[in-house]
């Protein structure tokens, strides 16, 4: 029994709170098991798209004796339900209350979630103070690049786990599985004792855990969503770190030295990931994917081998496009091109370290124009320091610019706050107000004025601010985020929660300056070893007042980092030389158009959970079904390559059915149609089954085909049959059948006008859809 009960399908989106998805993993349990819940601070379709938590939860799930669920935050509407019933937060794969859970592991990226890890507690109806719990309550950890700084929120947490969690985990589920029958504050006596590991209270501090990465460690068989998300796509993470060495970036100096995987094992994972999942897109990951030594030849390798993949590169510097991976991206998948110049400035760029000219970003815009291309999107950060106001006036002068080069692109400039991080050359630096962001913004926007071709959006300063303040915040930094969560602050992240008024109270309640974090004197956070040393950072600092460029250690050799100094255990090689990163030309594919052999309907019912799932949703799941048992649905022309597939209008959230066709048409032979059945249902997800597969004449077949609902009746229910109704009723025992008089027939609207109540109540009813006689 679901958590919701029949009130789950008056919520928006259900389907993120049913789990059953395509390759989640469900074990049985004991007393010996370490139960963990995986928990990322955001909604179902942000936290699903996250790299790391899919990895984490592989590993976990591959130790014997430990069983890794997942959780979420639930969307607003669904949020007010649990309060007023007191519905504590569970997990997907068994419905079970963090609080039955032995460890909740959080997964956080922004200091804009750190009042959602206060939400999560407090829903699961656990204590937000780690010193007001005890021996009943789970233990609470947190990974991810928060724990660069784990001293704002070292009040709450039990434990951070710094840097790549792939070793560390193993180290820690080892210590947690042998100490189960332990006292609380012995096992994290236990778990202080590994290196990489912080225990407010116990460890001094702790040392960036660094991994290589392994076959082994990724997740192949990636769990498929039921319901869109944020990057509703395979991925895979083809290097780890960066060189560029770009002075405001916190993950280029936090996740040194560069790694990456070899081709090969890259292209193993995607045939047997897309086998198992039915994907059809898939993301090459990394900081920087075009610094991957091996990229082109990987991209030509998978265009060879699998021809219906389309590919995307999320990442990708200014100084990276060139005619020829042009011509490879082209071949793959139109997107949109993303870069980042972070400055038009020539002094600016010497100070942050961005080596990339203008005539760069030039070339780039006139490639894409050569291949077609419709919109750019341009990263400026805004506030840098050293920062004039000639500095901001360059941004819309190089607009307008580029706009002119192009007569038919589009550009979408996008301004961000610069925010000094910790563990960067920059981590000492003043953060300027948000009135002076808006100020330059205004300016940039003004200076612009109207153009139909260039569009300006922004990140909020403000959030910005509250970022800057608790990312180099120490001990009491946690008063703040107690404070203003007791206010309503949560979801900070999105524009339509966000309240910086909270903020600025709490501020005020607790005397507290937020100056004192906008131009921190000291580096408290420095008890975690990140691997580079802090004298390194001094140094760049000095060679960025100076305008000096730092040399890129993968092309130029080591620059004294401190990373290869110290000789990290796994790696016994230099980075990769000029010679790894030739130029390679490989020859171009033509666009031969697929025969289609076949066109066929298929019958499917939507069964258990699934009928919480959307009409969408469900045609993109039975197209990763489809995939996975082999069958290839043709696509149709046109700038983006959709499949040919149509199906018939939707039938409501809720509504069982066992009469739901589509049509598609295919190049694979689906001769013995039995057999394929059989198959199909193997590689479809639970509720999801395919009833029948027959070849059709064309995509109208299902319009003749007749449908009957049943309808359970409550036992007061009084039917008060309308004169202009012309649907066929009858009624047996509490079941009442109803034959539609039209295509587009709604069962909602019927039956609320039937049984005179509202569609949320019509919706609530047991409702089967089936073939009519």
């Amino acid at each position: 029994m679901h958590p919701f009960g029949s009130s789950l399908v008056l919520l928006q989106r259900p389907g993120q709170y049913i789990g059953n998805e395509p390759n989640a993993v469900y074990k049985a349990t004991g007393p010996e098991t370490l139960r963990i819940a995986l928990v990322y601070p955001e909604t179902y379709e942000i936290g699903m798209s996250n790299l790391g938590l899919k990895i984490i939860y592989h590993i976990l799930n591959a130790q014997k004796d430990v069983y890794a669920e997942r959780a979420f935050l639930p969307e607003h509407d669904a949020l007010l339900f649990m309060q007023k019933n007191k519905i504590p937060l569970f997990t997907l794969e068994q419905y079970t209350p963090l609080n039955k859970m032995d460890v909740i592991g959080f997964s956080v990226h922004t200091e804009l979630n750190y009042t959602n890890i206060l939400l999560s507690l407090e829903l699961a109806d656990i204590p937000l103070l780690r010193d007001d719990r005890d021996e009943r309550h789970p233990i609470v950890v947190v990974g991810g690049p928060a724990s660069f700084n784990p001293l704002p929120l070292a009040k709450f947490i039990d434990a951070f786990f710094v840097g790549d969690g792939e070793g560390s985990i193993k180290q820690a589920v080892h210590v947690l599985k042998h100490c189960k029958q332990c006292k609380k504050y012995d096992k994290l006596k236990e778990l202080a004792k590994i290196d990489s590991i912080y225990v407010p209270g116990i460890s001094k501090g702790a040392r960036k855990a660094t991994t290589s990465l392994n076959f082994s460690d990724f997740p192949i068989r990636q769990i498929v969503p039921n319901m869109d998300i944020i990057h509703n796509r395979y991925v895979v993470e083809i290097m780890r770190g960066c060189t560029r060495g770009c002075r405001f970036c916190q993950g280029g100096f936090t996740y040194r030295p560069a790694r990456w995987r070899s081709p090969e094992d890259i292209l193993k994972i995607l045939r047997q990931g897309i086998a198992a999942t039915g994907f059809e897109n898939v993301s090459l990951l990394a900081f920087t994917t075009t610094d991957y030594p091996y990229l082109r030849r990987l991209l030509f390798d998978i265009r060879k081998s699998m021809p219906d993949i389309s590919v995307s590169l999320p990442s990708l510097p200014v100084d990276a496009f060139d005619d020829e991976l042009f011509g490879l991206l082209n071949s793959m998948k139109k997107f949109n091109i993303t870069i980042a110049p972070e400055t038009v400035s020539e002094r600016l760029r010497r100070v942050i370290n961005k080596n990339v000219t203008l005539s760069d970003i030039e070339r780039t815009i006139n490639l894409a124009d050569k291949y077609n291309y419709n919109r750019i999107k341009l990263y400026f950060i805004i506030g840098l320091p050293t920062e004039t106001e000639q500095d901001v006036l360059e941004i819309p002068r190089f607009a307008r610019e580029i706009a002119k080069m192009s007569g038919r692109i589009s550009f979408h400039i996008k301004l961000s706050p610069f925010v000094p991080r910790p563990h960067t050359p920059f981590e000492l630096e003043k953060q300027e107000e948000p009135e002076l962001i808006l100020e330059k913004i205004h300016l940039i926007k003004g200076k612009l004025g109207y153009n139909r071709r260039i569009r300006v959006s922004y990140h909020d300063p403000y959030k910005s601010y509250i970022e800057g303040i608790l990312g180099r915040g120490n001990e009491k930094s946690a008063d703040i985020v107690l404070q203003a969560y007791k206010m309503g602050a949560k979801f900070d992240e999105r524009k339509e929660f966000f309240d910086f008024s909270i903020y600025r109270t709490a501020f005020e309640k607790l005397g507290i300056n937020p100056a004192q974090f906008t131009k921190p004197i000291d580096a408290p956070w420095h008890i975690i070893d990140t691997g580079v040393y802090k004298k390194y950072l001094d140094k760049q600092r000095e060679a960025a007042y100076k305008g000096l460029y730092e040399k890129n250690c993968e092309y130029e050799g080591c620059r004294g980092c401190g990373i290869w100094i110290r000789k990290t255990d796994f790696c016994n090689v230099l980075p990769v030389k000029n010679t790894a990163h030739e130029k390679q030309h490989f020859p171009k594919f033509s666009e031969n158009g697929t025969i289609c052999t076949g066109q066929y309907l298929l019958q499917y019912s939507k069964e258990s959970t699934f009928i919480y799932i959307g009409q969408n949703e469900t045609i993109q799941a039975l197209l990763r079904g489809l995939n996975r048992a082999g069958i290839s649905v043709c696509k149709r022309k046109g700038f983006k390559k959709r499949p040919d597939i149509s199906a018939q209008n939707a039938t409501p959230l809720g509504i069982e059915s066992k009469a739901e066709f589509i049509f598609f048409r295919t190049n694979t032979n689906l001769e013995n149609t039995e057999h394929m059945v059989a198959l199909l249902n193997s590689a479809m997800p639970q509720g999801l089954r395919v009833v029948s597969l027959n070849r059709a004449k064309s995509k109208h077949d299902a319009q003749n085909i007749k449908i009957i609902y049943r309808v359970k009746l409550q036992k007061d229910a009084k039917i008060a049959i309308k004169n202009e109704s012309t649907c066929e009723l009858s009624k047996e025992g509490e079941w009442l059948f109803i034959k539609p008089d039209k295509d587009n027939f709604s069962i909602l609207s019927f039956l609320s006008s039937l049984l005179n109540i509202s569609r949320a109540q019509a919706r609530q009813l047991k409702i089967i859809k089936d073939l009519g006689k």
